[in-house]
């Protein structure tokens, strides 16, 4: 008989709200993995729940036929009754899942993040790869409106529905640590465009290049269920991976987007706290910069807070 491992393209699913319920929600981990494991054979791919009755399986190679029968559902932010069984369409994987394949670890809060990095420290889990994502865990996250079109919220921003993704970067090849590492694990392609472009000497500060790739974005457990395709601002932040963010760079970066996201068919966009964390600047004077430069834009556009150090509400201006 043939064993399987489940996983669930929308983990925010009556599952996992039951178990909050029953357990203390600092304990429970949610666990993403790559999107490559549909490529398996043998993986199959459910259009809800496989335990319930009536659910249909399909090879995984067919899953867009059986997920575009309850993406409206997967896509929602709650679900009535009826929904439940769509809420919990499942990727069965043969056996077991390798660990290799495991990306990220989704926590509610930041005591959690903290349990959690010091039980794998040695295991060479890095601290970048565990996010504090609370809208997973049935929790409100920050969400400011500044203008029509201009909303600062924290989160995890490979979460977000924007059509591009903006991935701070330097300008010499290197993607090692904090949200330019996870883009390399999550998105090859994309990495070897940027180093192509930092040999080339065409990245460079105040000018930012978009990656139009046709590849599948977003996690497993994603909302997307690997079907959009994948938009990423690459944002030079500094020069050297050594240097702290240049805050001239980060304006001229910016004015570059004002004037090009229309001619570059960009339709909406999220970006990171620009030069913030590894850039060591701080977020009440990368903000300021940021909001002149964007309240303006015409297409809706999120900007997302820093996880560390916490950014406490009097700092949202």
């Amino acid at each position: 008989m043939s064993t399987y491992a489940n996983l669930f393209f929308q983990p925010s699913n009556s599952m996992l709200f039951s178990l909050l319920r029953r357990f203390n929600p600092d304990e429970i981990i949610v666990v993403g993995v790559s999107p490559s494991i549909l490529d398996e054979p043998g993986a199959f791919v459910t259009n809800g729940n496989a335990a319930t009755s009536g659910t249909e399986f399909f090879p995984s190679k067919l899953r867009r036929k059986a997920l575009a029968q309850c993406a409206e559902t997967l896509r929602a932010t709650s679900w009535s009754p009826e929904e439940k069984c769509r809420r919990m369409a499942e990727c069965l994987y043969p056996d077991q899942i390798p660990t290799d394949l495991i990306k990220r670890l989704y926590v509610r809060s930041r005591d959690a993040k903290l349990k959690v990095i010091q039980a794998l420290d040695g295991l060479g889990f890095s601290d970048d790869n565990i996010v504090i994502e609370k809208k997973m865990f049935f929790e409100p996250y920050r969400w400011h409106i500044f203008a029509n079109h201009l909303y600062i919220r924290d989160g995890d921003m490979f979460l977000s529905n924007m059509q591009t993704l903006t991935i701070s970067v330097n300008c010499v090849g290197a993607m090692g640590r904090g949200q330019a590492s996870m883009a390399r694990y999550y998105f090859p392609e994309l990495y070897e465009t940027y180093r192509q472009l930092c040999a080339e000497k065409r990245l460079k500060l105040g000018e930012p290049h978009l990656c139009k790739l046709d590849m599948a974005r977003g996690l497993l457990d994603s909302q997307y269920a690997g079907e959009d395709k994948a938009w990423f601002l690459l944002f030079p932040t500094k020069q050297h991976f050594k240097d702290p963010a240049s805050m001239n760079g980060i304006r001229e970066g910016l004015d570059w987007f004002a004037q090009n996201y229309r001619s570059e068919g960009i339709r909406s966009i999220a970006f990171p706290a620009l030069g913030c964390g590894l850039g060591w600047l701080k977020w009440r004077n990368v903000w300021p910069v940021m909001r002149e430069r964007l309240i303006g834009i015409d297409i809706p556009v999120e900007v997302y807070l820093p996880s560390d150090p916490y950014i406490p509400d009097s700092e949202i201006l």
